[in-house]
């Protein structure tokens, strides 16, 4: 590469941090041919496991046993083989009928459910005698509701049962051709048998001049990632640091240690000396209510305005209570004065009243091999650690399927990308092929959980009541539950994780361990920077899921303030710049639509006017990175 694109590339890099225009994203270089691929190195020896694992993990869903997969099927996801990400389905269920001849070639369709205990996603294939086959992608979108089926009484679509009733779904020739019409319309979720279903097509993200440049670097330059790291290291440490001093308390305000005082989630635990005390809540984009002078209580929860059940907190890691890290002596780092004013926001989802989805980028993650993994323990026969390297048939669409936009309340960034999804060093580093990190969408395994890693899942409830989202850390025995998984998402080893039987949160094994753990840390060893964290507090306040925004953090502070409000398993989600650590709300009132950053300069991948955010990130826009959406959950109904 030429000297001066080097140093233009470079340039775009350090640019603004929340800069830039939307760019294409630069072509992976080709795979490595298989005859050229070296023979595979020979597989480690088992080890002990890679982590101490916790003394008590928050229990999974009790009162049902999966479903066995066929002996085939079973071989087929453990094999070590290349194959396809429906291979890696072991529960997929496929039903298939001939098609009337007519005058044209004996054609054949094929409906697979790709996990009929989630009853989510399916593909459709059409083969027939001398033709390509054609595959469809198609969501369903209330699976607790809506059983789609193929019956060879109506070969001409689908039929689908929804209770008492039952309703015939024309498709394909030669009745219809709605799976043509919706592929041409250029939707990324056209619609079909009334809106009941969604055809899924490909679509192009979006994302800034600066991570298009990161792509390009990591991709096509020798010694990119070097230099990403460089920028880092010296540019961005701090870039997003806001601080407050610390106020006196406003007259006549209620202590924040008074649980149960105001309706929301526990309130943090804060040093006895500074309870009640206030900071200015610097670059927070939430309208807050009763917060009306321009300050907030340390470690108080407000409610967020027309957001019912949405709440919002901030604190310092210097004002955390003591108390909660007695006996953390050798687990954290000490911290220094920059780390310690950093300001910290908190935003709370009650997870009795809201449901969370998880959908890939249409680029991020891959799924591939992640460069950090170390050669000892890639197989290169293997296009990927799962055995391949894209998703297809599966259809990446980067945004939220508009037949949930009436319930939407948020969205926030999900995750590492492979590139950083796996270790270089440390006990990680020398098992399951580097234990990349995995995640689970709308019920299909698109790479396998590895065992000692923080864990978001949300399990499918069997009875076909609401999803309960936990974070834990992920075990072999989870494995067994896999088919329940409706979506999970690992970021790296975790924060925090429970103690012992009733005993508080500790921070994990690796949290001062900079390379084992992960955590992209300088060549010192350390790195402050802005990141985001996920865990849930469960109280009798009920039980919420708070997403963490550290404007500048080291794993060392995140546990600590985390642990202040009452988490019990911990994990880091992602980190480095405003887009990675992104959280909107969406509020819908009387006909007027409202989006609000959780921290102000996060709109930079939205489309936004005079009048604020008109095509937001995720939701107008199809994204080059993964997400969450939190949904209003539908009131469960009796005939369900």
């Amino acid at each position: 590469m030429p000297v001066p694109l080097a140093f233009t590339a470079l340039a775009l890099l350090v640019g603004p941090a929340c800069g830039g225009r939307d760019a294409a994203l630069p072509p992976q270089p080709p795979p490595l041919p298989a005859a050229a691929a070296p023979a595979p190195p020979a597989e480690p020896p088992a080890p002990v496991a890679a982590t101490p694992p916790p003394a008590a993990a928050p229990a999974a869903p009790d009162s049902w046993a999966p479903t066995p997969p066929t002996a085939e099927r079973a071989e087929a996801f453990a094999a070590r083989r290349p194959k396809s990400v429906v291979e890696l389905q072991p529960w997929r269920e496929e039903t298939q009928v001939p098609l009337p001849t007519g005058q044209g070639p004996a054609t054949t369709v094929t409906l697979v459910d790709l996990n009929p205990a989630v009853h989510e996603w399916f593909l459709v294939r059409l083969e027939a005698a001398g033709q390509p086959a054609q595959t469809w992608h198609l969501e369903n979108h209330d699976p607790r509701a809506v059983r789609v089926t193929l019956d060879p009484a109506f070969p001409e679509g689908l039929t689908l049962h929804e209770g008492a009733t039952i309703r015939t779904c024309p498709l394909w020739p030669p009745t219809g051709s709605a799976l043509e019409l919706g592929r041409a319309s250029g939707q990324a979720f056209a619609p079909l048998c009334e809106g009941r279903l969604s055809l899924r097509s490909p679509t192009q993200g979006h994302r800034s001049t600066r991570e298009a440049t990161v792509d390009f670097l990591r991709d096509k330059v020798w010694g990119g990632e070097q230099i990403t790291n460089l920028v880092k290291e010296t540019l961005y440490q701090d870039s997003e640091l806001a601080t407050s001093e610390v106020l006196a308390a406003a007259p006549g305000s209620p202590s924040p240690a008074a649980a149960g005082a105001s309706p929301g989630p526990t309130p943090a635990r804060v040093d006895p000396a500074l309870a009640g005390r206030q900071v200015v809540p610097v670059n927070l984009g939430l309208p807050l209510l009763e917060a009306a002078s321009g300050t907030v209580e340390i470690g108080r929860w407000y409610p967020v305005e027309g957001s019912p059940g949405v709440f919002a907190s901030a604190m310092q890691p210097r004002l955390v209570d003591p108390a909660v890290s007695a006996g953390w002596e050798g687990r954290v780092h000490a911290l220094d004065e920059v780390e310690g004013s950093a300001l910290v926001f908190l935003t709370a989802f009650d997870l009795d009243t809201h449901e969370l989805v998880f959908d890939v980028g249409t680029d991020h993650p891959r799924v591939g091999w992640s460069e950090r993994a170390p050669a000892a323990v890639r197989d290169l026969r293997l296009p990927g650690p799962d055995g391949f390297d894209t998703l297809a048939p599966l259809v990446r669409t980067g945004k939220v399927n508009p037949a949930h936009v009436p319930r939407l309340v948020a969205t926030f960034t999900g995750g590492f990308k492979r590139s950083h999804g796996a270790f270089k060093s440390g006990p990680f580093s020398l098992v399951n092929s580097g234990t990349h990190y995995g995640w689970v969408e709308h019920g299909v395994i698109e790479s396998r959980p590895m065992p000692g890693l923080a864990t978001w899942v949300a399990w499918a409830d069997p009875r076909g009541g609401p999803d309960r989202v936990e974070v834990r850390t992920w075990s072999v025995e989870d494995d067994a539950r896999l088919q329940q998984v409706r979506h999970l998402r690992q970021n790296g080893p975790p924060i925090l994780e429970p103690s012992g039987e009733g005993g508080a949160a500790m921070p994990g094994a690796l949290v001062n361990r900079w390379g084992d753990g992960n955590w992209s840390g300088s060549v010192e060893g350390k790195l402050r920077s802005v990141r985001a964290s996920l865990c849930v507090q469960e109280s009798a306040q009920g039980r919420y899921l708070l997403y963490g925004y550290f404007s500048s953090a080291t794993p060392s502070g995140m546990a600590r303030v985390l642990a202040a409000y009452g988490c019990g398993v911990a994990m880091l989600t992602d980190m480095n710049a405003l887009e990675h650590t992104y959280l909107s709300l969406h509020h819908f009132h009387d006909g007027r639509y409202a989006v609000h950053h959780l921290i102000t300069g996060m709109e930079v991948l939205d489309r936004t006017n005079k009048a604020g955010v008109y095509l937001p990130r995720f939701v107008g826009l199809a994204d080059n990175r993964d997400f969450f959406t939190v949904l209003r959950r539908r009131p469960v109904e009796e005939d369900r």
